[in-house]
């Protein structure tokens, strides 16, 4: 009798059991099946090779998903509440929609507001202090509180990847701060970075960028976007003509059109696999694209240090700053500055326009430390 009273709740159990195998089972296919639709912060818009030699290539995003949040449903009480979070969870992964919140402490000075205004990025919006920043595929919220960063949208490791919040930007800026011109400047814009971007959309916007300012672009893109579904049209696709002058781009738009039918994946890959040399002839092939605009696009999407973009407030700001070095034009003040900077040359011409666009109309000599201030006083005489 006791054994047939037993009975039932152990078929109950066994029942559970392996209704939890079941889940368990489906969870390790979940997580094998989320690995093949794997982001890359390497290569954005690039077709990776999948881990299943198999199964097509997926498509790369430019960021990866948290794999460990699906494991949190493992324990669950329901079998049943496993298993239809882990479908959740897998088709959010294949879409890429997982919710991500990254804290970042970085290992230097960092200035959010100054980063995102800084005339590298154009599509973003702030409210509340928060900037909500679309880039490529990206769309991120990031904020700053004190010396942590917040980001929405995007794991630590690509917002890292974006935000250049790495040792080698810190190594960089401690070689440029050696420079006795340059100290003043970057002791004023210390916390200042460049981006990461998809070098798609900085091709597009630095088309944009010709004869033009930093609101001007910013309506250009946000235009442009809004009538593609909120993202550019893809590289290597058509792009209707009207669609390009509707976004107010001017004269500029036949050269948006022919310029992105030309990004063909070969183009592309060309370009990911360059040096810098290369790939700044190379995009010089394109419609619209100038030795400046190329560099614009090295410097910010292809990762090229050593870009150094002259426009005429860099020249400017370049004579004022080295008025013995004589520059003529501005090929000479570029080749200059690549001696004298190398691979941070880029770094430097980002601050270098920071302190151009907001001080050079009024500054009178060039910038100058707190500690050369204050010995110009001791000399003369002049108490602190």
């Amino acid at each position: 009798m006791e054994h047939a009273a037993t009975q039932p709740g152990g078929r109950r159990e066994e029942r559970e059991h392996l209704l939890r195998v079941r889940a368990a089972r489906h969870i390790a296919q979940v997580v094998e099946s989320a690995a093949r639709y794997r982001y890359t912060v390497d290569a954005p818009h690039a077709e990776e090779r999948s881990r299943h030699p198999t199964e097509k290539p997926a498509r790369a995003y430019g960021h990866t998903i948290e794999w460990h949040a699906i494991f949190k449903y493992a324990p669950a009480t329901s079998p049943t509440m496993a298993t239809t979070t882990g479908r959740t969870i897998a088709a959010r992964a294949r879409r890429g929609t997982h919710h991500t919140r990254a804290r970042i402490i970085s290992p230097g000075q960092f200035d959010l507001a100054l980063t995102i205004e800084s005339g590298q990025a154009f599509r973003y919006t702030k409210e509340n202090g928060a900037y909500r920043l679309r880039n490529g595929a990206i769309e991120v919220t990031l904020r700053q509180e004190n010396d942590v960063i917040i980001c929405e949208g995007a794991d630590e490791r690509t917002a890292r990847h974006l935000l250049r919040i790495d040792l080698e930007h810190e190594a960089g800026k401690a070689r440029l701060e050696q420079d006795l011109v340059l100290q003043p400047i970057i002791e004023r814009y210390g916390g200042l970075r460049i981006l990461r971007q998809d070098m798609h959309e900085t091709i597009i916007a630095f088309i944009c960028s010709a004869n033009s300012n930093i609101p001007k672009i910013r309506q250009n893109l946000t235009l442009l976007a809004q009538a593609h579904g909120e993202r550019l049209p893809p590289p290597g696709t058509a792009i209707n003509i009207d669609a390009a002058r509707a976004a107010k781009t001017g004269y500029r738009a036949q050269y948006i059109v022919d310029t992105n039918r030309m990004l063909t994946r070969n183009f592309v890959q060309q370009l990911k696999r360059g040096n810098y040399e290369q790939n700044h002839a190379l995009l010089r092939t394109l419609p619209g694209i100038g030795p400046k605009v190329a560099d614009c696009v090295c410097l910010y999407g292809l990762d090229h240090g050593e870009a150094f973009p002259v426009d005429v407030h860099i020249f400017r700001a370049m004579k004022a700053l080295f008025p013995r070095a004589g520059f003529k034009n501005e090929r000479e003040a570029k080749d200059f500055a690549q001696q004298r900077w190398k691979k941070d040359a880029g770094l430097a011409q980002q601050y270098i326009f920071e302190w151009a666009r907001k001080e050079l109309s009024s500054a009178k000599r060039r910038p100058q430390t707190k500690n050369q201030r204050l010995v110009k006083r001791k000399k003369r005489g002049v108490a602190r």
